[in-house]
């Protein structure tokens, strides 16, 4: 018979749901707590179920046509924020999926931005697009309207929580990124966090993307997921190193290199991140990897679930290549599907058990 559990008992069934219990190991290493965990997680099968609920997109419909998606938000009414970046805007739609409103435009004026790589809301319901190729963060009102530039930022991608900006900025001279938090509100830095990694002992540079971002989540840490070897890495409100999740993982592989004269070669082989924590204590990291198909390489995604102690329970594999791209405050996740044509897909987590 299965049975479906409501989020109040959600965390206490995942703790106690493994067969045999965890079977990791756990140690302190210069005062940061490191979990190993085995391949295999405590569940026996799947115990979560991903209810479609919601799907955004529409190749047909121009208000529904989506192109580059490269960040979803959403706002505490369950207005769902899109940075179409492809189309040069941010297009925002009701929790039915209903549009509603779209503003930004392709340039350099204000309200404008061209190259837009990531977007954040804070507490007020404020949209913030980060424009790279103009080193600015453009600020919208809830309702679309232009307010501010933030001028001169350097990043790739950024967070915000309460009046901490995180930006992140990926490194060319190592493989690694630094981030800096900053006060919203001074444009003071409170600190510099950097990580620098190696695939190869022989290679000293690059451009592999750490999981995409760093990210503030809902306890007040900063939470990175490391591509490979599989690690997610959470550091305190000021930037200091708490605690170490490793996980043992054939999916994933250090990048194929290869370099001949000045010319550098990397062939992505599979990674991990980036991770979300949900409301209800569940942190989740997302995973990609290849396997041989008949017009070469398949791509196949998957979402890997942790308990509050690092503890990996279980994985569950995501159809058509969908990508795991945020959380809301309900514990909804927001897929987005490349193709045919690219879409939002949002699902509510069902626990079940056999």
């Amino acid at each position: 018979m299965n049975r479906c559990f409501s989020v109040p008992l959600l965390i206490s069934f995942l703790i106690g749901c493994g067969e045999g219990g965890w079977r990791g190991e756990a140690w302190v290493e210069n005062g940061v707590q490191v979990i190993e965990n085995p391949e295999q997680g405590t569940w026996s099968e799947n115990r979560i179920e991903l209810i479609q609920d919601l799907v955004i997109g529409d190749e047909r419909n121009p208000k529904k046509t989506l192109y580059n998606i490269k960040a979803i938000e959403v706002s505490s009414d369950g207005r769902v924020y899109i940075l179409d970046a492809g189309n040069f805007r941010v297009v925002v739609f009701d929790k039915q999926g209903q549009f509603l409103f779209q503003f930004g435009a392709r340039g350099a004026g204000p309200g404008e931005f061209n190259q837009a790589w990531d977007m954040a809301l804070d507490a007020a319901g404020n949209v913030y697009v980060l424009d790279v190729s103009a080193k600015r963060i453009v600020k919208f009102s809830p309702q679309g309207r232009y307010v501010d530039n933030i001028q001169n930022v350097s990043g790739d991608a950024f967070d915000l929580r309460g009046n901490n900006l995180l930006l992140t900025q990926m490194r060319l001279t190592t493989f690694g990124v630094f981030a800096q938090v900053m006060d919203l509100k001074s444009a003071r830095i409170k600190f510099t966090l950097e990580l620098s990694y190696t695939y190869d002992p022989n290679v000293t540079s690059g451009g592999i993307s750490l999981g995409e971002r760093y990210q503030f989540l809902r306890d007040g840490k900063i939470y990175l997921a490391v591509p490979y070897p599989y690690e997610i890495r959470k550091y305190s409100p000021t930037g200091k190193l708490e605690m170490r999740i490793l996980k043992k993982d054939s999916r994933v592989a250090a990048p194929y290199i290869k370099i001949e004269g000045d010319m550098r070669f990397i062939m992505d082989r599979g990674m991990a991140g980036p991770c979300f924590l949900t409301r209800m204590g569940l942190l989740l990291n997302s995973v990609y990897w290849f396997v041989p198909g008949e017009e070469g390489r398949i791509r196949k995604t998957a979402i890997d679930f942790f308990d509050v102690q690092g503890h990996f329970l279980g994985s569950i594999d995501l159809p058509a290549s969908q990508k795991l791209v945020a959380v809301d405050d309900l514990d909804n996740l927001y897929l987005v599907q490349p193709e045919p044509y690219e879409k939002v897909i949002r699902v509510r987590m069902r626990m079940t058990e056999e």
